[in-house]
């Protein structure tokens, strides 16, 4: 966790320290922008409210930039991140994640379009202004929750 942090700090979230955290399901579907759900998946991990917890944003923080390896970045809300079925996944379906869907950490926020919730990743920071990440730079909605169907930004 980085920027704008009540510390000043940075804090590193190592495996370690995430496998002293509770451990918790949520089911939940994975909902693509393109208009189809994978539904029935049980998603295991840690609240992002508990990492939050951990290392928490400065007063009046209320942005977040979710970074993942190969360069994708997601602009969310903290109130997205506190959600409490927002989750730092590590399993799905009982088993480790794979690769391919995300190991050894993917972010899971099942109110908003799977582009909102990035695969691999690898840092969280905290900012005071509205951010701009991989998708939002080529023209997907800001927000994207999935019950307005917010998926392109040209629809406010």
């Amino acid at each position: 966790m980085r920027g704008a942090t009540a510390d000043g700090g940075l804090t590193v979230l190592d495996r370690g320290m995430l496998a002293q955290m509770k451990f918790v399901e949520v089911a939940a579907a994975l909902h693509c922008v393109d208009r189809h759900s994978v539904t029935g998946l049980r998603w295991g991990g840690v609240r992002l409210a508990d990492v939050v917890a951990a290392a928490p944003p400065e007063e009046g923080a209320h942005h977040v930039l979710l970074a993942a390896s190969r360069g994708y970045s997601s602009a969310v809300l903290l109130e997205d991140l506190l959600a409490p079925d927002a989750l730092l996944a590590t399993h799905v379906d009982g088993q480790p994640l794979t690769r391919e869907h995300g190991w050894p950490a993917r972010v899971v926020l099942p109110h908003l379009y799977g582009f909102k919730a990035p695969k691999w990743i690898a840092e969280i920071s905290y900012h005071h202004t509205a951010q701009q990440g991989y998708w939002e730079a080529r023209g997907w909605h800001p927000r994207g929750r999935v019950a307005l169907e917010e998926r392109w930004a040209h629809q406010g």
